[in-house]
């Protein structure tokens, strides 16, 4: 029972208190096995007695409840004992008026915040937290002012009470026989380039760049000092700053070369106020590495009999330190094949794909048309984002070719070039901007494909096009944001992407039709523009329900528009749903767009799935639970589809509609996952529930009732790792 002030919420002092209650019942969940044979809680009186105590200083001395009082009663039922702490927290004290008092008034006109946060305002009541809070807030707020030696020590928060309501004052006292604190400034500046623990090597190079000094035990630096030197945000002669010294080993971390960083700061024998600093780096053992790993699925289409097996392998050797300027160059080959095994030992191949890929990683930005300055001059990027971009961004450069194969059916073949950038101002929040990208699709339509499905398909048919992707100064935007988790084990995730294509080549095409006054749209030989619109959001929310057990759902909208000349996505970049990480009952491009059921109601033998469209609506959501050692389970709803823009004559009921809602498709499942921490294998068994198109005898979506229903496993999914 809890009687409490009305400013106070009942769940927030539960869970305020929680902690601090010593003795717990053991909560046993059939669905979790491992609950089982945990041994009951032995009730000890003095425990709860320290509880209470525990509770009610805890009320009194954090939460402004000065006259609270706990105690706690018993009920007893043969062998079991209900316990029941009983909160009288009478009144809660609130804030009448905040102020700081310095013995050094320097300090105060640096801490007084111009506007007073939450928690910390007349009329809030009181809470210790956002006093501990403020203290945090003060004290890194001085080290960035050269006070590298001030701490909470120096701290100290009064209140003077009146009728419930207190007068708070925040006193900064200076060191102990000081007039002030002293203030600090950055001296030497010392990078070990090569340094081995727990030896005392000799360095025999050294140089100097920007009043740092560096040092190598051989002839040639591992790392050219002036990349090292990009990163360091530390600068002789400037005021001591906390957050620089974070930033620089922030991003000395991040330089590929080096194994771990040492930074070393000490007061110059010289000058007491002034820190010098020793950097060591230790590089890595072996500048080249190999990276190898493979991906196995399985699933089934019931409905003409079809088992289809495949197995994704990559491998990767990267080169730590490309050409001693610390970029990170690592060349890639993936490849996947997939076949037939109905009729095992005999199987037949179904796809194949290969992608080769090269990497750059540089560990700055490297703007090459200074786009940032410019959106920094109109007030479009303000000075801090610009100066997190500078110390925090990396450049990437890529350059691939890839082949995808549906065999007997069509062949595409692909380059990709692109210069982006990643920017990561949190470890919650990243971006990565790709400024330049050049994309060449070439097709090869085999005579099965075009005369079986093409030829009834125009929308379908314009889609497999020869395409040049392009973008020069904008191509594509990627976002992901974390929020951070809350005190109930909550949080949410955001993954957001938005491309462009063809957008200069369009501007300029306008333009010259406009001055020439002719009307005909540029092609590269072959090759159209491809010119359309991209964007994508993916909302994904995570909760703890039990220590071993979990909640995750997503909601992911996607829509492409194409613009110009075009008058339909390029077929690789549209969307689809189905397979392990989608909607599990049904195979990957099997299910949609909207009503359409053709394919799904009459299939073909060794038919492929190619279905595709310009909007997806999908969503899922997991419970997942450990039974015993390694092993997990999950039960799943997956729903959504996809539609065109378009009519498609040759996909009746395609095209986004009123009956958009009506024609979402419900699959339901559960899974077995092995855990082992780096990795996890997933088997997720799927169900169709709901067909977005009515069944032409019964008039029902639902599956269960049309005999429709996939077998005892449903659609198996075979994958590596959870679906989000």
């Amino acid at each position: 029972m809890v009687t409490e002030d009305s400013r106070v919420a009942k769940a927030q002092i539960k869970k305020d208190i929680a902690s601090l209650i010593k003795q717990s019942p053991v909560k046993k969940n059939v669905l979790n096995p491992r609950t089982y044979g945990k041994p009951l809680t032995i009730f000890d009186e003095t425990l709860t007695r320290e509880s209470a105590e525990s509770i009610e200083q805890f009320l009194r001395n954090k939460k402004g409840f000065y006259h609270a009082q706990v105690v706690y009663r018993l009920k007893m039922d043969g062998r079991k004992v209900a316990v029941t702490y009983v909160l009288d927290l009478d009144y809660r004290y609130y804030i009448n008026s905040l102020k700081y008092k310095c013995q050094d008034p320097v300090l105060c006109e640096i801490v007084k915040p111009e506007e007073l946060s939450e928690g910390m305002k007349p009329g809030d009541p009181l809470d210790a937290k956002f006093f501990d809070v403020e203290r945090v807030r003060i004290v890194n707020l001085l080290k960035d002012q050269g006070y590298a030696n001030f701490n909470t020590n120096f701290i100290e928060v009064r209140g003077d009470s009146s009728k419930h309501a207190v007068d708070v004052t925040i006193y900064i006292f200076n060191p102990p026989g000081q007039p002030r604190h002293p203030r600090f400034t950055i001296g030497d500046i010392n990078i070990f380039t090569e340094h081995v623990p727990s030896t005392h090597p000799s360095y025999i190079k050294t140089d100097t760049i920007e009043n740092q000094i560096y040092f190598a035990k051989s002839d040639k630096f591992v790392v050219r000092p002036k990349n090292i030197s990009n990163v360091l945000t530390l600068k002789k002669g400037e005021i001591f700053k906390k957050t620089d010294e974070a930033k620089s080993n922030r991003n000395l971390s991040r330089l590929s070369p080096y194994r771990f960083v040492v930074m070393d700061p000490y007061l110059d024998s010289a000058n007491d106020s002034v820190y010098n600093y020793n950097i060591y780096l230790q590089p890595h053992r072996h500048k080249w590495v190999l990276d190898m790993g493979a991906n196995f699925f399985y699933s089934t289409i019931s409905q003409i009999g079809r088992n289809l097996f495949g197995f994704t392998g990559n491998i990767g050797i990267q080169d730590r330190n490309f050409r001693k300027s610390a970029t990170r160059y690592t060349l890639g080959l993936e490849g996947t094949f997939e076949f037939e095994i109905s009729d095992f030992p005999k199987i037949s191949a179904n796809s194949l794909s290969s992608q080769l890929n090269n990497t750059f990683e540089i560990p700055r930005i490297i703007d090459i048309f200074k786009v940032t300055n410019v959106l920094n001059k109109v007030g479009l990027i303000n000075d801090n984002t610009m100066a997190n971009i500078d110390e925090n961004g990396t450049t990437e450069i890529e350059i691939g070719l890839g082949l995808t194969s549906i065999l007997d059916f069509y062949t595409l073949n692909t380059f990709n070039a692109s210069w982006s950038y990643d920017f990561q101002p949190s470890p919650r929040l990243r971006y990565n901007i790709r400024q330049i990208g050049l994309n060449i699709v070439y097709t090869d339509i085999k005579p099965r494909f075009e005369e079986e499905i093409l030829v009834n398909n125009p929308l379908l048919r314009e889609s497999f096009s020869d395409n040049l992707f392009t973008g020069f100064i904008f191509r594509e935007l990627s976002i992901f944001k974390r929020t951070r988790e809350t005190r109930s084990g909550s949080h949410f995730t955001f993954i957001g992407n938005f491309e462009v294509s063809g957008l200069e080549n369009f501007l300029v095409n306008r333009l010259v039709n406009g001055l020439t006054n002719y009307d005909e749209w540029w092609q590269l030989s072959n090759l159209e523009f491809a010119e359309f619109i991209r964007t994508e959001g993916d909302v994904r929310f995570y909760k703890k329900v039990r220590p071993r057990s979990s909640f995750a759902s997503r909601i992911n909208v996607a829509l492409a528009v194409p613009y110009g000349n075009e008058t339909s996505i390029p077929y690789i970049k549209q969307y689809f749903v189905g397979g392990p990480n989608s909607i599990r009952g049904w195979q990957l491009r099997e299910l949609g767009p909207g009503g359409y059921s053709e394919t799904l109601l009459n299939p073909r033998e060794n038919q492929p799935f190619f279905q595709t469209g310009d909007l997806k609506i999908e969503f899922s959501a997991e419970y997942r639970f450990d039974l015993f050692w390694l092993l997990e389970a999950a039960v799943f709803l997956d729903g959504g589809n996809v539609w065109t823009l378009k009519s498609d004559d040759g996909r009746p009921n395609s095209k986004i509609s009123s009956a958009l809602f009506d024609q979402f498709a419900l699959s339901t499942g559960w899974g077995l996952r092995w855990d082992f921490d780096y990795f996890l294998f997933r088997f997720d068994f799927g169900y169709k529930l709901r067909n977005p198109f009515p069944d032409p005898e019964t008039g029902s979506h639902f599956v269960l009732t049309d005999g429709r229903w996939n077998g005892i496993l449903g659609n198996i999914n075979f994958a590596i790792n959870y679906p989000f």
